[in-house]
């Protein structure tokens, strides 16, 4: 569907060229959530959906795995995943949640017999905090999965974690059970910064996490986030702040960083963490950098990666030669089946969506009962419409690849840019966020730093044209 390319460097785009894109993109820029660029609009039956799954499988004959570990001991103030605090039984917990994993992902083994001969690309423990397991029942798990799935010395499996959870013990099990990927969520290495965001380790301790890491793993990455607050206006995050601990984690041999921007979401419910981040912004926004700041971090950043080799793809994950994930290249880029099991968790092909009960609490009961009756938990499943699939096909392109070929779509170009998607990409041509060459669409410059608020405007587009 594409090839990754040597980035664009933005550092040339200036700050008044900044400021007039966030007056275009103003009602994105404060809001802009995870969204998912897969949810067609055709409903389909469970019966429907599992035989588009075996098509998709039977024709790609690669498939990814995603199992959602929703546990943590703390909830952060700027998590927005599906997960629960679970204090001092968090390991218990998650010990306990593994057995439905395992009892769901048998039920779909059994229910498309195509997936256990596919050989899988990629393997992916999210969360959450799935190291939180214990030991034994990460075996466990592992040991279901192997007998189950056709993982090989090819596959990605990568496991999440948090600077205080990789600890030399995880580490040492870990490795032992295959995991050649190991990615952890640092944020700052700011002692103001990571209190002001609820974070709940310091800065010397993911410092000391880094260590232990480099070099125990084939493949290892970590998380920074920009836009965030302090405790004062003089210990928030600066430009300069944010771009040093680039350099400084660079500089501690890390082969692979991602850079998140905080959204501040005003969806956020009273009594949740992330609520106390959205009422912080909105009682003291002097506490956060200003929005141009934001993206003179992501500008500033980009640039000193790409100056000391790093490739970004997908966006906003920097990346040495060899260390680009396999995992969200092959869902995105080449279309492999994502199969996710736990609560919440989603599953895709190129047709078909599906979504599992459990984001919500009243669903999450449903869930249960579902894997106790070895039945597949699904509680949304969408068949997308052609013109939702071109449009799928061109976003997931261009956030993997961050290039698409339009050749690759099944409609004719002639045809696409006649599409209310194609419209609202030749606007964004025309613009200077996007370009084409008769070939590929690709982002410009200025298109990198404002690709999320993009991407979301394409996808809407192929809402409207329901």
């Amino acid at each position: 569907m594409g090839s990754s390319k040597q980035t664009q460097n933005t550092s040339h785009v200036d700050a008044e060229t900044i400021g007039n894109a966030i007056g275009r993109f103003r009602a994105r820029t404060d809001n802009v959530s995870m969204m998912s660029y897969c949810v067609g609009s055709k409903t389909a039956t469970i019966e429907h959906a599992l035989e588009l799954v075996a098509d998709a499988l039977t024709q790609k004959q690669k498939a990814e795995l995603y199992f959602h570990i929703p546990v943590c001991e703390k909830k952060c103030g700027f998590c927005h995943y599906n997960s629960e605090p679970q204090g001092r039984h968090a390991e218990e917990t998650s010990a306990e949640y593994a057995q439905l994993l395992m009892g769901e992902s048998e039920t779909f083994a059994q229910r498309v017999p195509q997936i256990k001969e596919i050989p899988l690309n990629a393997l992916y423990f999210g969360g959450g905090t799935p190291n939180l397991m214990p030991i034994p029942t990460m075996e466990e798990l592992f040991d279901h999965i192997r007998a189950r799935f056709t993982v090989t010395e090819e596959t990605e499996v990568t496991m999440e974690g948090r600077p205080e959870t990789w600890t030399k013990e995880k580490i040492n099990a870990a490795r032992k059970m295959g995991v050649n990927r190991a990615s952890m969520g640092i944020q700052s290495l700011d002692e103001d910064i990571l209190k002001a965001i609820r974070r709940h380790h310091t800065g010397a301790e993911a410092r000391e996490a880094v260590k232990r890491l480099v070099g125990e793993f084939p493949n290892i990455n970590t998380d920074l986030m920009y836009g965030l607050p302090g405790t004062t206006t003089q210990t928030r995050q600066t430009i300069d702040k944010f771009v040093g601990e680039v350099e400084e984690l660079i500089g501690m041999g890390v082969p692979s960083i991602t850079l998140y921007r905080l959204r501040i979401d005003p969806r956020q419910t009273e009594g949740s963490p992330l609520a106390s981040v959205r009422r912080l912004f909105e009682n003291s926004p002097e506490l956060y950098p200003d929005i141009g700041e934001t993206y003179e971090m992501n500008m500033n950043a980009r640039a000193f990666l790409l100056s000391r080799g790093f490739v970004e793809s997908p966006i906003g994950l920097f990346a040495k030669k060899g260390s680009r994930p396999k995992f969200y290249w092959g869902r995105w880029v080449e279309g492999f089946p994502l199969i996710g099991f736990g609560l919440g968790a989603y599953s895709y092909t190129e047709k078909v969506f599906m979504k599992n009960l459990g984001e919500h609490h009243d669903e999450i009961e449903q869930y249960m009962e579902a894997i106790r009756r070895g039945t597949i938990p699904f509680g949304t499943m969408k068949e997308s419409t052609d013109e939702e699939f071109a449009a799928r096909q061109l976003v997931l392109g261009l956030k993997g690849a961050l290039e698409f070929d339009v050749s690759q779509m099944d409609l004719d170009r002639r045809d696409f840019f006649g599409t209310r998607v194609g419209i609202a990409v030749k606007k964004l041509i025309d613009e200077g966020f996007l370009a084409f060459d008769g070939k590929a669409i690709t982002f410009t410059s200025m298109g990198l730093l404002f690709s999320e608020e993009i991407l979301g405007e394409i996808w809407k587009s192929a809402q409207n044209a329901r």
